[in-house]
């Protein structure tokens, strides 16, 4: 009987402990501690050490048995009981031994396990004794706990390689969301991410100031560098995600001067435009039905998301011998497009840009839709508005309307772009992407593709990105384990405008591929080996087709340098700034005297380079680009080759 009360005591406070810790979040330290305290007495109240006294059973022997368990061990662990007295139990044989060896066990552990139980339920002292017991190259630490800094979490603990990931500011978060940051790996903590001390355990930290709060990110960036900026024990990269615009300027230029001996990089994130980019560069623009050489893009919605998809398409429409017609839809079109001018102020005379006002949840919507200055032939569509739901029913809508507009002849259908935030509703309709495809719907966006190290880190279009860097700056061959690489892939990762423009470039790449009519259009992915040498093979002997495609990659440019919000730069105003900044373009004013038509670059050439003494050639980086393809792809390749994914 008494072996039985044992095994139950045991069960009970197992049971009993577990059920305290999954709950401490949700009751009073107070009451967490006392039932602690309960839980531990009651292991030494059902110790059957009074079970049989002087060879008669005892009268109510269980109450017996628990009073005494209890005065006994309140004695023994106020240091007023001789432990040695459990040899006096009433037990025989190995069972006495096993029973004595547990409960010497027990009385040496048990304040142990009971501070360390008590103090778990007091802030986030068990998670920062998890901390200091990992050792791991990298640490990722979260500025806090939201749905993007989960998703990008669950990414990273996938991969291969050790790291440890870390999430601040958890306090007052509530129990389910904390469950979910501990089922991705990580170790949750009270404190701020820039509180976080560094020491020489991990080799690199990176910090993902991840707040939906961009004035957050910008202040815990600075506030990072400025508590770390003689800290050499490791390195420490900050991922801060901000919009691009000038709060990224203003942010790059603060840490550059705040660095001290510190080895800290700082990188701004803005995650919409990258996943724009994706998109298009896995659904080229070109990939649509050819409709008289047109590429007519419609955008539903027009938020944040939406105009950066309308810049990056304007820029990445540019295909030669191909006319690009945008139209954007929103119930705000007037307010959007004033937005749109005053971001890009050199695009107010662009007429492949028109902002229709229409709410689709009006008749009017499809009127507006297939007028034929609009959207009647459109080729590419793209749903971008705040609701999953509404986001869906409009793709379903936007399908029956173009099929019965187009005579139900699939094959000139439009694509359909729409997107869905919501995983589960993402994972359930791509359960039947055979139906969606038949419909021409695609559905993109959800948090955890953006929020994604695919989409943010180490991807192979930001290696081909870096490539293109690499060939601006004529260092292609450059010895990846040199200095210099070194320096100059940080000066990469450190300023956004350099790996925007890059990725611009790569990002055309398969375009130009598609000009050369060397390849199907329809092939995905278009950038293989085999497609590079028909590229090699099909300009080798072609200068026609060269001119043509550097050509089009000036025009490419201007039109990226005009959705940054460059404006064109006459040569009287160039001739104003040029001896203040002493170049032939002006940053500051975002004035640009190179966005221009190729023709006009010769004279533009010949006026700057006679009237500084420079020898600037204005058309050399068109033409680099177009000939050294080849030479990017392989690079790219290489270091895709290279690339460690954790």
């Amino acid at each position: 009987m008494g072996i039985l009360f044992f095994i139950l005591g045991i069960v009970s406070l197992g049971l009993g402990t577990t059920f305290a810790i999954k709950n401490r979040h949700n009751t009073p330290a107070c009451i967490s501690a006392i039932t602690l305290g309960i839980l531990f007495s009651t292991f030494f109240m059902i110790i059957p050490t009074e079970w049989i006294k002087e060879g008669k059973e005892v009268f109510c022997a269980p109450l017996h048995i628990a009073l005494s368990a209890l005065l006994y061990s309140l004695k023994a662990l106020s240091g007023r009981q001789d432990i040695a007295q459990l040899q006096t139990v009433a037990l025989s044989g190995w069972l006495k031994d096993a029973y004595i060896i547990v409960n010497y066990i027990a009385f040496e552990l048990a304040p142990i396990l009971a501070s360390g139980l008590i103090l778990s339920f007091v802030g986030d002292t068990g998670e920062r004794m998890r901390l200091l017991l990992r050792f791991a190259p990298k640490c990722y630490v979260f500025s806090e706990i939201n749905d993007h800094s989960l998703a990008l979490a669950a990414g990273l603990k996938k991969k291969t390689g050790k790291k440890t990931i870390v999430f601040c500011n958890g306090k007052g978060i509530d129990h389910a969301t904390v469950a979910k940051a501990k089922k991705a790996g990580g170790i949750v903590l009270h404190k701020s991410c820039d509180g976080l001390k560094i020491c020489r355990r991990f080799h690199i930290y990176e910090f993902c100031l991840i707040s939906t709060d961009e004035d957050k990110n910008i202040l815990l960036a600075e506030s990072i560098v400025a508590k770390h900026a003689n800290n050499r024990k490791a390195k420490i990269h900050i991922n801060a995600f901000v919009e691009s615009g000038t709060n990224v300027n203003f942010l790059e230029n603060a840490v550059k001067s705040g660095t001290g001996k510190a080895d800290i990089e700082l990188r701004c994130i803005d995650e919409i435009a990258l996943f724009c980019n994706h998109l298009v560069f896995n659904h080229p623009l070109y990939h649509t039905k050819d409709i008289n050489k047109t590429i007519s893009v419609a955008i539903i919605g027009c938020g944040r998301m939406g105009m950066r998809m309308l810049k990056t398409v304007y820029w990445a429409g540019q295909i030669y011998d191909h006319k690009l017609k945008i139209r954007v839809y929103d119930k705000d079109a007037e307010d959007r497009q004033a937005e749109f001018y005053q971001q890009c102020p050199g695009l107010k005379e662009e007429k492949a840009i028109k902002f229709v006002s229409a709410d689709v949840s009006k008749d009017t919507f499809k009127d507006h839709l297939l007028d034929e200055k609009n959207s009647s032939d459109a080729t590419y569509i793209v749903v971008t508005m705040d609701n999953d739901q509404l986001n869906l029913s409009v793709a379903d809508e936007l399908y029956r309307i173009y099929r019965q507009h187009l005579d139900f002849q699939d094959d000139r259908m439009p694509e359909i772009f729409t997107r869905v935030r919501s995983y589960a509703k993402s994972n359930a309709y791509n359960q039947n992407i055979a139906f969606l495809n038949k419909r021409h719907i695609h559905l993109f966006g959800s948090t955890a593709s953006i929020f994604s190290d695919q989409t943010l880190f180490n991807t192979e279009l930001e290696n081909l990105a870096f490539a293109v860097h690499l060939a601006y700056q004529g260092k292609l061959q450059l010895d990846p384990k040199s200095k210099e690489y070194a320096h100059i892939r940080k000066e990469f990762k450190t300023s956004e405008y350099d790996r925007r423009s890059s990725m611009a470039v790569a990002l055309h790449i398969p375009a130009k591929l598609f000009i050369c009519n060397t390849v199907d259009k329809n092939e995905n992915p278009i950038l293989t080996d085999k497609n590079i040498q028909l590229y090699i093979d099909g300009t080798k002997h072609n200068p026609l087709l060269c001119h043509r495609l550097a050509v089009n990659e000036h025009n490419r440019w201007n039109a990226f340098m005009l959705s940054e919000g460059y404006q064109p730069a006459t040569v009287e105003q160039m001739h104003q700034y040029a001896k203040a900044v002493g170049n032939h373009k002006d940053d500051l004013s975002m004035l640009h005297p190179c966005i221009t038509d190729w023709k006009s670059l010769d004279e533009l050439e010949k006026v700057y380079n006679t009237t500084y003494g420079k020898s600037k050639e204005f058309k050399k980086y068109d033409i680099e680009i177009v000939e050294k393809i080849p030479e990017i792809w392989a690079v790219a390749q290489r270091m895709n080759g290279a690339s460690e994914h954790v």
